[in-house]
This record gives C-alpha cells, structure tokens and sequence, in this order.
C-alpha cells in the first residue's frame, strides 16, 4: 500500500498540471475527437495525462 501512494504522489509532483487527471478530462478530449472541431486531426495521439509524459 504504501509503494501505491508513494507511486501517486511522485505522479502527482512530476506533472506540468501538478495533479491527476480526472476522468472528466479523457471524456472531455473524446467528445472533442469525436466532434466536427477535429475533423482535420489524423494521425495524432492525443495525450491527456496532465503533462506526465512530457516531464
């Protein structure tokens, strides 16, 4: 248990947004890439993970 809240803490200080994610943000970037607005993204993979794979 401990190694779990070790592992999420240092998640949550290594990324640009300084948090998690909430699962509201992946559903929000779905909409968006199913919607109208993205009909110009191909190819792309879109991350949404608060800057975690940036870091």
């Amino acid at each position: 248990m401990f190694l779990k809240v070790l592992i999420i803490r240092l998640k949550q200080t290594y990324t640009g947004f300084r948090g998690m994610a909430e699962p509201e943000s992946a559903a929000n970037a779905i909409c968006w890439m199913a919607s109208d607005e993205a009909a110009r993204c191909t190819g792309s993979i879109l991350s949404v993970d608060g800057g975690l794979t940036a870091a």
